[in-house]
């Protein structure tokens, strides 16, 4: 039989399919397969995303009612310390004007101070140069100094608000403090006004108690919206999202997550990984440390009947409320797309398999010819390269119109099962392209971001009053921070530095953006708390995501050495001289959050010698793998170490102290110094 031509074709043509049918089902189950997993965990990915931006617009919302508020109080304490300040300006122009002593006139202004109407809601005191207090409500704390009036930071009320006011004229603090008539301790909210004429400084308190309680039972209302939305967030078939906060109280679960506590597990925080042997919300918090992009975590648990379940979980951390989002599935269910499409896959070329083989078989005398031509194609077909295009026409393409019978049909089949093999694996190619393009899109956006940077240094070599040195080191491809320096005039230097609230692309937009605003303002204005006011409006116009910055923004006078800036919620600018010192003060909030802010001009001064660092939060915020930061305590002691060294090397040296406390850990954030060493004027 085996000599026979029909059989001897009807072999050939059933080895020829089982290679082909072989080769096809393995691509697919290698390529098609992985990329419908792949899907399915984009699709999880996406809704842990969704949940993370809805928690993030309500805390928005909650953060801006808090920021409303707040600047309310204010308004309220600046009205209370205006009438405040005229009654005692009515006592201090008496004294001047000899019509009482100033002892009398003082005696005369502590009497109308305990005068005033005092409640726990508000009231007045006074104290001085040695923070003992001169009128209070409560009579036992008056002619004391309290060592226990502190606040939030832990620090002295009265001598961090007295030196502050001595500078600026005035201070604000948050502090908690005991109700009069009790020592129940309440939150309180003060504005703290020097006095010159006296060296008084004079407070006016009110309690915002009630105003913490309030957006405490508005985070509650939250987690209650949370609580009755997750349970209709569905996925694969009995995916879940939850939430837990950092000390792994559960937030938000929906009752279906039951199905996973039958192995014997109390809730959710006793659940535990198998795999590691830690309990689940502990892997959870470690897996979501750091601010890189890890993906999926895969875990274990015992199940029903003590089954192990397997389970892939996409984690988030919402850092500004402690919460983690965790979106859970079976990696069964994930992989039963996938393993549907194999199956009718399977059955599709199994059809077209046995099709094949009863017509080769019934038709088998009469196409040996043409078959034999098309078992040589199909023989080169696992040698090909279906990724690349076909030079030329097929050696089978000519069949179909030669012969318009079975054989005809059979090898237009085969031409169509190629084409359908090479549209495949195009398609597969065009994904892996289009990732690919991305990471080159990036590489090209890196190198037109840094474009956009001044980095020829010395940039002024023919300046012989300044030494200046720049550096900015993205956390990711692209990045958020900006560095700016340029000469308004012939002896005015502009220096910018800031930092965009976000990572990636968008926020390397918005660096350029501001970085251009900043050089629009400049050419309008001269003084940094205008430009930065003008800058604010510009870019909070058309920002849907209401993205902001951090900046500061200053004007260096060649000839006097005074270092005018505006500060927009960034990091303080540090002298190096003799001693290191920061230079306190916040002109106004970041730059973009929201339009029509005021900001003031801030001013220091640089003696011949000294130096100026202006830097973002990357670097006292690098964290080593124990998660201890680099911190302002560290830069400043590096700082003492080169303070007789150039702009340059301060930089470097900043630079090698923070990757040498880093010892090999992920950068986190984005790292940009400015450095400028002040020789004073050249004539």
């Amino acid at each position: 039989m085996l000599r026979s031509l029909n059989s001897k074709i009807f072999l050939l043509v059933f080895f020829i399919l089982s290679l082909i049918a072989g080769a096809v089902l393995y691509i697919t189950n290698r390529d098609v397969g992985r990329a419908m997993y792949q899907a399915e965990e984009r699709s999880i990915a996406n809704v842990l995303k969704l949940m993370e931006l809805n928690v993030a617009g309500r805390y928005k919302n909650l953060l801006q009612d808090k920021v409303g508020r707040t600047q309310e109080i204010k308004r309220y304490l600046v009205d209370l310390a205006a009438t405040f300040e005229g009654g005692l300006d009515r006592f201090a122009t008496m004294a001047e004007s000899g019509a009482i002593s100033s002892e009398r006139a003082q005696q005369e202004a502590l009497a109308w101070i305990r005068a005033l109407p005092a409640t726990n809601a508000k009231y007045f005191f006074a104290y001085d140069d040695s923070c003992t207090l001169l009128a209070y409500p409560d009579p036992v704390l008056v002619g004391t100094a309290p060592t226990d009036f502190q606040d939030i930071e832990g620090r002295s009320v009265l001598r961090a608000a007295r030196t502050e006011a001595m500078e600026l004229g005035e201070s604000y603090a948050t502090y908690h403090w005991k109700h009069l008539g009790s020592d129940a301790p309440t939150k309180r909210f003060g504005l703290f006004i020097y006095f010159p004429a006296w060296d008084w400084v004079v407070a006016v308190s009110v309690d915002i108690g009630d105003v913490e309680r309030a957006l405490q039972r508005q985070l509650e209302q939250i987690i209650e919206v949370l609580d009755q939305n997750i349970p209709q967030v569905e996925f694969a078939t009995t995916g879940f999202v939850f939430l837990f906060d950092g000390s792994q109280q559960i937030i938000a679960a929906p009752d279906r997550i039951r199905r996973l506590l039958e192995g014997g597990a109390a809730g959710l925080d006793m659940l535990k990984n198998t795999e590691t042997g830690n309990f689940v919300l502990d892997d959870f918090m470690s897996w979501t440390s750091g601010d890189d992009v890890k993906g999926p975590y895969d875990f274990s648990i015992r199940g029903k009947n003590n089954e192990l379940v397997t389970l892939e979980a996409d984690v988030a951390y919402f850092k500004p409320l402690d919460w983690y989002i965790a979106a859970v599935a079976p990696v069964d269910e994930i992989e039963a797309p996938a393993r549907q499409l194999m199956a009718n896959i399977s059955v599709s070329v199994l059809g077209v398999f046995l099709v094949s083989l009863l017509v080769a078989l019934a038709f088998s005398r009469h196409i040996a010819r043409p078959l034999r031509l098309l078992a040589q194609h199909a023989m080169t077909l696992p040698q090909q390269d279906f990724s690349q295009p076909v030079a030329g026409p097929s050696a089978i393409a000519h069949l179909p119109d030669k012969h318009h019978d079975e054989v005809g049909r059979l090898a237009e089949s085969f031409v169509f099962m190629e084409k359908s093999l090479r549209e495949n694996i195009a398609n597969l190619m065009e994904v892996t392209a289009t990732k690919n393009r991305i990471e080159s899109e990036l590489s090209i956006a890196r190198d037109i971001q840094l474009g956009l940077l001044p980095k020829i240094f010395p940039p002024f070599p023919d300046r012989r009053e300044l030494d200046l040195h720049a550096v900015l080191v993205s956390a990711k491809e692209v990045g958020g921070d900006l560095y700016d320096f340029f000469f308004l005039d012939d002896r005015r230097l502009c220096l910018v530095v800031g930092d965009v609230s976000d990572k990636g692309v968008p926020a390397a937009l918005f660096m350029a953006i501001t970085k251009t605003l900043v050089k629009v303002a400049a050419e309008r204005h001269d003084d940094p708390a205008v430009m930065m006011g003008l800058v604010n409006d510009l870019l909070s116009e058309d920002n849907p995501n209401t993205m902001f910055v951090t900046i500061i923004i200053g004007i260096l006078d060649l000839e006097t050495g005074r270092f005018d800036y505006a500060c927009g919620g960034h990091n303080p600018p540090i002298v190096i001289g003799e001693e290191v010192r920061e230079v306190p003060g916040i002109s106004g909030p970041m730059a973009g959050a929201m339009d029509s802010l005021d900001y003031k001009t801030l001013s220091t001064t640089l003696r011949p010698g000294e130096a100026i660092l202006l830097y973002t939060d990357g670097v006292t915020e690098a964290m080593n793998e124990s998660l201890d930061l680099f911190s302002e305590q560290r830069l400043e002691e590096t700082l003492r170490d080169y303070k007789d060294a150039g702009a340059r090397a301060i930089v470097e040296g900043v630079m090698q102290r923070v990757h040498k406390h880093a010892a090999g850990a992920v950068q986190s954030d984005d790292i940009t110094m400015l450095c400028v060493r002040y020789h004073g004027p050249q004539h």
